[in-house]
């Protein structure tokens, strides 16, 4: 499992959060915060089986998520 997070405008964030969680790949999804330095952005944390390239390859393709970046996140013990 991989512990990633996703960089994305603060208005897509709900839509990512959602279709992220309808996905058979995603083990858990959940709202990483806003930025205190620019509110326009969020955070999205995300434990899943893609790696973080095969992630950002479908967020790319994804239409109507206006996204960042990808990052890699260590795992909570």
């Amino acid at each position: 499992m991989n512990t990633l997070g996703i960089d994305v405008l603060t208005k897509d964030k709900a839509n990512l959060i959602h279709r992220l969680a309808a996905l058979k790949t995603t083990e858990s999804v959940c709202d990483g915060g806003m930025y205190h330095e620019d509110r326009s952005y969020s955070q999205v944390h995300l434990e899943t089986t893609w790696d973080e390239d095969q992630l950002d390859l479908w967020l790319y393709k994804t239409k109507g998520i206006e996204y960042v970046g990808v990052f890699s996140r260590e795992a909570a013990k």
